[in-house]
C-alpha cells in the first residue's frame, strides 16, 4: 500500500494540468455510469414492498460505491481506480428482500442491515485474505468457471430486468403480454436496451450510455407532452421512478431507523449472506486478473484485497454494501490517459453530489429506461462471455462455461459454482490422466552410467544393453495415471527380454495412495518374473511406503538408489552379469572376443602409448598413492598440476554427492583444472587404492621449454584421450 508521503507526492504532480484534464473529464463520465448502475440495480433490489423505500435505498448503492472509489483511488496500485458493488452480490440481495417477511420501515431498515452485515463479513474476509497474503491461492479459478460465473451475472441479470420493462411473467399470462397495449408498455424498455447494446458494440464510445439515457429521457418527456399526460399522472402509472417524500438520498438511514431492524430474519439469510461473500471474492478475483491482462501491469493483490477490505468495514457501519475495482472504466481510464488517482476523486465527487442532489431529478426518470440499462448490461455480458467465447474456447471449456451458466438459472450462484468446480476438476483429472508421466525413456546400451567400465563389458552393452530399460517419471503420479503407467512398464519389460529396470523419481512430486498402491503391485510382479526393479530419487515416504505393503523377500530383491547415475551402474552390472550366466549355457550372437578385438587393440595401444610418456616422464613427476575413499583432489586442495592416474579408480562428485566421472589408468584428473580453466574442480576421491602421476605447473612449463618434442607427446596424448572419450 502506498505511503502517505509518497502519495500528497503523486498528487500534488497529477494536479498539473497534462494530467489533471483527462481526469476532469473522465471521471465525471464514469460517475454518471456508476450512477446510471446504481439506480438500475438499486431498483431490482428496492421493488415490491421496498418500492417506497427505493431513492434512500439507491442511496445507500451509491454510498458503498463513494466509500470504494475513494480509498481505491487513493490507494489502489492502479491508478484511475473505480470501484462498486459487483453485480453478482447485488443481485442476490434481490433475492433476499422478498424472504425477510416484513413490511414498512422495519422492512428497508432490516435490508440496510443485511447489506451492512454483508459488507463487515466480506470486508474482514478481504483483510485476512490480503494480511496473510494467501492471494495466490485464489489465482487458479479455471478461466470456464470465471467465465460461466460471469456469463451467469448477465443471464440473472436480463432476468431481473424483464419486469423493471414491463414484462412480468409471474402476474401476467404469456397471452396478456403479448396484447398491444402490454406490447406498448414494454416494448419501449426492450427496444431501448437492445438499441444501447448495438450502440456500444458500434462506436464504443464512453458516453454512449449516459448519452443514450439522458436521449431516452428527453424522448419519453417529449412524448408526454405530446400526448398531453401530466407528470403526476405518469407517476401514478408507474411510469416514473418513485421519489423519496422527505428529500435526499443520503442519509439514508438515522438513529432512529436502527430499533426497526428484525434481527432473526437476517440471522435466517446466513446462506444467502454466506453467498454474498463469495461471490465478491470471486468477483474482486476475476477482476483483478482481468484488468493485468487488460492494463498490462501486474500488482500486489494481498495490498488489493486489503483496501477492499479497508472500504468494506466504514460501508459496513454506513448500511451500504460492500465495494469491489469495477473493470470497464479502469480500462477506459487506462486507454485514455485518466490514469490518475486524481480520476477516482472525481467520480467519488460525482457521486457525492448525486447523493445530496439526486432525489429532485429521480421522479424524472423513466423506470423503463432503467429497466433498458439493466437489460443492456446482462445483453453486453452474455455477448461477452458466451456469444464471443464460443468461439475462443475449446469446446470442452466452453461446455463447463454453458453448464455454469444454465446453472445459475436454474438453481443459483452458489450451486452453479459447485457444480462447475466439479466437473472442471472431473475434466482436469481425466486430461491430467492422459498426459504421459514417463519423461525420458532410454537403455543402458544408449544411456550409459559413469563408471568406467571394461572394453569387454562396454561389449557387452552395446550388444545387450536393450535388455536393461530406464524409465524416467516427471510431475505427480496419481490414481487416474498409474495403472496405465505401470500396465505399460509391465508390458514393455515382458516383450524385451528385460532383466533389470532403473525407475527414476527425481523429478517425480509425489504419489497418491492408489498410485503407490499400483507401484507395489508393480514390484511384485517384476520380483514374480525375475526383474530386478533399482528405484532412485525415492524419498522417506517410499521406503515406507514399500516397507508396509512389500514382502521381506520382494524387498531385498529391490535396490534403492540415491541418484541416477548409481541406478544405471546397478543395471549394467546386472545385465553384464545374466548375459555372462546364459553365454555359458549359449553363446553370444557373435563371440565375446570378435565383438572387442577391435577396441582391445585400441585400448592397448593407449595404454602403451601412455606407459611410455610416464617413463620418458620419470623425472618431471611426482607419484602419489592414495587409499580407498581418500581425496585426490578437489575445491579444498589447491590445484597441484596435471595429474594422470597411473593405477586404480578414482570418480569425481559435485557438491550433491553425485558421481560425474569415473577415471582408470591413463585418464587425466580434472583435466580442466590442470589446464586452467577453472580455478577449483570438484571433489576427486579414489575408489580404491590408487596411484596418480603429478606434473606441475612450474615442470609443465620447465618441459615446454627445455624439451619441446616430449612436451608435444604429452599434448599429442591429452588430445587423443580427449577425442576417444568425447570430453577432456
Amino acid at each position: 500500500m502506498i505511503a502517505i508521503r509518497d502519495l500528497a507526492a503523486e498528487l500534488r504532480n497529477d494536479a498539473r494540468l497534462p494530467r489533471l484534464l483527462p481526469a476532469m473529464v473522465m471521471g465525471p463520465i464514469s460517475g454518471l455510469n456508476l450512477t446510471v448502475f446504481g439506480f438500475s440495480t438499486g431498483l431490482l433490489i428496492f421493488s415490491g414492498p421496498l418500492a417506497p423505500y427505493a431513492v434512500p435505498g439507491v442511496g445507500l448503492l451509491l454510498f458503498g460505491s463513494l466509500l470504494g472509489c475513494l480509498l481505491a483511488s487513493l490507494f489502489s496500485g492502479y491508478r484511475g481506480a473505480t470501484a462498486g458493488p459487483p453485480l453478482a452480490s447485488l443481485i442476490v440481495f434481490a433475492s433476499v428482500a422478498p424472504a425477510l417477511s416484513l413490511s414498512g420501515e422495519a422492512l428497508f431498515a432490516t435490508m440496510a442491515a443485511v447489506f451492512g452485515v454483508s459488507a463487515l463479513a466480506t470486508g474482514i474476509c478481504f483483510l485476512l485474505i490480503g494480511r496473510l497474503k494467501i492471494t495466490s491461492a485464489l489465482r487458479f479459478i479455471p478461466y470456464p468457471v470465471s467465465g460461466g460465473f460471469l456469463a451467469g451475472v448477465g443471464g440473472v441479470a436480463c432476468l431481473l430486468a424483464l419486469p423493471l420493462i414491463g414484462l412480468d411473467f409471474e402476474s401476467r399470462s404469456l397471452r396478456e403480454l403479448i396484447e398491444p397495449a402490454a406490447i406498448a408498455s414494454w416494448a419501449p424498455g426492450m427496444a431501448f436496451g437492445v438499441v444501447l447494446l448495438l450502440a456500444a458494440k458500434r462506436w464504443r464510445g464512453d458516453l454512449i450510455v449516459p448519452g443514450g439515457v439522458l436521449a431516452a429521457v428527453l424522448i419519453f418527456h417529449l412524448g408526454l407532452y405530446a400526448a398531453g399526460i401530466p407528470l403526476s399522472e405518469a407517476k401514478q402509472n408507474g411510469f416514473l421512478l418513485p421519489v423519496s417524500p422527505e428529500g435526499g438520498m443520503w442519509p439514508s438511514l438515522h438513529p432512529g431507523d436502527f430499533s426497526s431492524i428484525f434481527w432473526p430474519s437476517i440471522a435466517g439469510q446466513a446462506p444467502q449472506l454466506l453467498v454474498v461473500v463469495l461471490l465478491n471474492i470471486v468477483s474482486l478475483v476475476l477482476y483483478l486478473g482481468s484488468l493485468e491482462l487488460s492494463c498490462g501491469k501486474e500488482v500486489d493483490w494481498d495490498d488489493e484485497f486489503t483496501v477492499a477490505g479497508t472500504s468494506a468495514v466504514p460501508a459496513a457501519l454506513s448500511a451500504a454494501p460492500a465495494a469491489c475495482l469495477m473493470v470497464v472504466p479502469m480500462v477506459r481510464h487506462h486507454l485514455t490517459g485518466a490514469d490518475t488517482r486524481l480520476t477516482g476523486l472525481f467520480v467519488a465527487v460525482l457521486l457525492g453530489l448525486v447523493l445530496a442532489y439526486g432525489n429532485e431529478i429521480v421522479g424524472l426518470i423513466p423506470a423503463p429506461v432503467v429497466g433498458g440499462v439493466m437489460l443492456y448490461t446482462g445483453l453486453n455480458i452474455l455477448d461477452e462471455w458466451v456469444v464471443r467465447a464460443s468461439k475462443r474456447l475449446p469446446r470442452t471449456e466452453f461446455a463447463i462455461l454453458l453448464a455454469i451458466f444454465v446453472s445459475t438459472l436454474l438453481f443459483g450462484f452458489l450451486e452453479a459454482m459447485g457444480i462447475g468446480m466439479l466437473v472442471a476438476i472431473v475434466l482436469f483429472v481425466f486430461h491430467l490422466s492422459r498426459l504421459d508421466p514417463i519423461a525420458m525413456q532410454s537403455t543402458v546400451r544408449d544411456r550409459r552410467s559413469r563408471r568406467n567400465r571394461s572394453i569387454p563389458d562396454q561389449a557387452v552393452l552395446r550388444e545387450e544393453g536393450m535388455r536393461g530399460k530406464i524409465y524416467c517419471l516427471h510431475g505427480y503420479v496419481f490414481f487416474g495415471s498409474a495403472y496405465p503407467l505401470f500396465k505399460r512398464l509391465e508390458e514393455d519389460l515382458a516383450v524385451s527380454r528385460s532383466v533389470s529396470m532403473v525407475l527414476g523419481l527425481h523429478q517425480v512430486s509425489g504419489f497418491d495412495f492408489s498410485a503407490a498402491k499400483s507401484l507395489c503391485g508393480f514390484l511384485r510382479k517384476a520380483h514374480a518374473a525375475g526383474w530386478q526393479v533399482i528405484i532412485s530419487g525415492t524419498g522417506d515416504w517410499a521406503k515406507d511406503r514399500l516397507a508396509e505393503d512389500l514382502s521381506d523377500e520382494v524387498r531385498r530383491r529391490l535396490v534403492l538408489e540415491p541418484d541416477l547415475d548409481r541406478a544405471v551402474e546397478r543395471c549394467e552390472d546386472e545385465v553384464i552379469d545374466r548375459c555372462m550366466e546364459e553365454k555359458r549355457e549359449a553363446p553370444f550372437k557373435h563371440t565375446l572376443l570378435e565383438l572387442v578385438a577391435g577396441d582391445m587393440e585400441r585400448q592397448l595401444d593407449r595404454q602403451a602409448y601412455f606407459e611410455n610418456i610416464i617413463e620418458k616422464l620419470e623425472d618431471w613427476i611426482e607419484l602419489h598413492d592414495y587409499e580407498k575413499g581418500e581425496t585426490v583432489s578437489g575445491p579444498d586442495k589447491p590445484p597441484e598440476g596435471l595429474r594422470l592416474l597411473v593405477n586404480g579408480q578414482a570418480s569425481t562428485f559435485d557438491a550433491s554427492g553425485a558421481r560425474l566421472r569415473q577415471y582408470g589408468p591413463g585418464d587425466p584428473v580434472n583435466l580442466s583444472t590442470a589446464l586452467g580453466r577453472q580455478e577449483t574442480g570438484p571433489v576427486a576421491l579414489a575408489d580404491q587404492s590408487c596411484q596418480t602421476a603429478i606434473l606441475t605447473p612450474a615442470a609443465l612449463q620447465l618441459l615446454e621449454e627445455t624439451n619441446a618434442e616430449l612436451a608435444f607427446e604429452l599434448y599429442r596424448y591429452l588430445m587423443l584421450h580427449a577425442t576417444a572419450n568425447g570430453k577432456p
